[in-house]
């Protein structure tokens, strides 16, 4: 199993007065008119409301450049994505997302875009 690797460009320099005069890049929409790529997108709010499994969701539809069913929200291209927990531990979010696509193993091309990243740990906490 190899390590997937996202490539990122290198961060923009310029001298404003380059610009002046040019209109502004248009932004490339992962949701049109709702989400710009590139963007941090944070859920919160209290316990059992949601927030991950509609989370899991958009990954799963955002991994695939699908759409939510029975929602307007539609992906417009495949795109990687990072799901960063510091509540749940991987092997529960691992499961979550078999709950979400059970048939995920299957699907190489969509979870090879998937990043699970999680601070938490099993056990007693503080």
């Amino acid at each position: 199993m190899g390590i997937n690797t996202i490539k990122f460009d290198s961060p923009e320099s310029f001298i404003l007065s380059e610009r002046i005069g040019q209109p502004p890049k248009e932004p490339e929409w992962i949701i049109k008119d709702l989400f710009p790529e590139r963007t941090i997108g944070l859920f919160t709010g209290d316990g059992g409301l949601g927030k991950s499994h509609l989370a899991l969701q958009l990954m799963l539809a955002c991994a695939a450049g699908g759409q939510i069913a029975d929602t307007p929200l539609r992906f417009s291209a495949p795109r990687p994505v990072v799901y960063i927990s510091q509540e749940d531990e991987g092997d529960f979010i691992y499961g979550e997302f078999l709950c979400q696509d059970p048939d995920l193993p299957k699907q190489p091309e969509i979870a090879s875009k998937i990043r699970i990243i999680s601070t938490a740990f099993q056990g007693s906490h503080l």
